[in-house]
């Protein structure tokens, strides 16, 4: 099963967005966004629908990473 946190926490990265910066469009505290990057808290389907929304990725994207390295033209997985 796919890790929602992490999929969330590396999509920030590669998007090169910081915790802070999240935290603040979401109107949360930097620590409780850090515990939803980790798997700490449940995430409600509209918090999910917020962060792609500011990612502007579909939300499959961050419920499947691997459907979202596949749609980035370089994919550093990707086997050629």
């Amino acid at each position: 099963m796919e890790n929602i946190g992490e999929n969330i926490r590396k999509i920030r990265i590669l998007l090169d967005v910081k915790q802070a910066v999240m935290a603040k469009m979401l109107n949360l505290s930097v620590n409780f966004y850090g515990k939803i990057e980790r798997n700490e808290v449940e995430i409600k389907p509209e918090r999910l629908r917020q962060i792609a929304k500011i990612f502007e990725v579909d939300l499959k994207y961050i419920i499947n990473f691997r459907l979202f390295l596949e749609s980035l033209k370089y994919n550093p997985l990707k086997k050629d």
